[in-house]
């Protein structure tokens, strides 16, 4: 169903996924909210705090109307603004890369603000005099910008880098697969692997150890798609871009066991710790391409727990997608996300080994094929 105000797919009889289009967020919702949230656009504040008190009697009405108010009207907002008066520094420092068939070179002034990308990157690294797609990050006026060879693409204080770094990330995967950024459904804040034609979203909480997780996998007959940040096409296909996986510093020991260290990137160090990035099939090169994807997987590394595997219900798995994730939020994408995610199956597993974490997706791939 589609509003002036909304889009929504039922996931069951009880629930529906809503995209709130003045908002622009994501959430689950009854039929009841649903007609509320148009309500609210439609009717009087008074006739719809009459609705709320007589469906609610026992709850506040005007912090209901509050929280309604505050959810359809307050976008979040990063302060992603393009600047007009600036001047890109002389003699900055380079990196220059080859991906699929094309070299890229990121010019930048501090190698803290672009380190992580760099460090995603270190196995592409090649700096012959070949013709290159550029890009520039520098600091003007406390801020940090981003730009390409035509135009300023946006400016961020200190505390927003990781949507710098990000949005650099997500253009470069662009330029790989040749397909312009509001052609995609989204970029998850996710890593992704796949086996036999089937790919999988790994979410999770910061430290539940997605990326070791992907590097495990990718150990064990998994191919690497994307560490971290996913593009998935509006088909609801996840594109491949095999950066190298973050690893922190308390699974370097492990990954040592599993991977040669030519592998490794040398140690970088960020405001969370200590971090290395990992290559984990040796791949130099490599050619775009999109597979299927229906099944998204929250993990969590627990040693102190038993092994367990059980599905989840979309309500409980949609904020790990969304947060952090970037959506373009025009009609065809949002859509594309929307009927991707509605017909994903979605599992929680914690592991306490690698054996089980193999045999969890094992079960899952199967369940995917059959």
């Amino acid at each position: 169903m589609e509003t002036l105000y909304l889009i929504s797919k039922k996931i069951d009889d009880k629930s529906c996924f809503v995209f709130i289009k003045n908002s622009k967020k994501f959430l689950i919702a009854s039929d009841f909210h649903i007609k509320l949230i148009d309500d609210f656009y439609k009717i009087s504040k008074n006739d719809l705090l009459k609705n709320i008190s007589t469906k609610f009697p026992k709850s506040s009405t005007n912090d209901i109307y509050s929280e309604l108010e505050e959810l359809l009207n307050n976008s979040v907002s990063i302060s992603v603004k393009p600047e007009r008066n600036y001047v890109i520094p002389k003699h900055l420092r380079s990196f220059k890369f080859k991906i699929g068939t094309s070299f890229t070179t990121i010019y930048y002034d501090d190698l803290e603000i672009i380190n992580t990308v760099i460090g995603q990157l270190f196995h592409l690294e090649n700096n012959t005099s070949h013709k290159s797609i550029n890009y520039y990050v520098f600091k003007n006026k406390g801020r940090y910008l981003l730009n390409n060879d035509k135009e300023n693409l946006g400016s961020w204080n200190k505390k927003e880098i990781h949507y710098l770094t990000g949005k650099l990330m997500s253009l470069i995967m662009c330029d790989f697969h040749e397909i312009h950024e509001e052609k995609w459904s989204g970029f998850l804040h996710a890593s992704a692997v796949s086996k036999a034609n089937n790919a999988f979203i790994i979410v999770g909480k910061s430290g539940n150890g997605k990326s070791t997780s992907s590097a495990i996998l990718s150990n064990f007959g998994y191919d690497l798609l994307c560490d971290d940040i996913t593009p998935i096409s509006r088909d609801g296909q996840i594109g491949n871009f095999p950066n190298s996986i973050s690893i922190k510093e308390p699974s370097f020991e492990k990954i040592h066991l599993l991977f040669n260290k030519k592998k490794l990137s040398d140690t970088i160090n960020i405001s969370k710790g200590k971090i290395k990035y990992l290559n984990p099939h040796g791949l130099t090169n490599f050619s775009p391409l999109t597979i299927k994807c229906s099944n998204i997987i929250w993990i969590k590394y627990d040693p102190a727990k038993e092994s367990s595997i059980e599905r989840l219900e979309l309500k409980n798995i949609l904020p790990l997608i969304v947060n952090e994730s970037f959506f373009p939020t025009n009609l065809k994408s949002v859509k594309g996300f929307m009927n991707w995610f509605v017909k994903c199956n979605c599992h929680k597993i914690i592991y306490n080994n690698d054996e089980s974490l193999i045999d969890f997706f094992e079960e899952v791939n199967g369940f995917a094929s059959s």
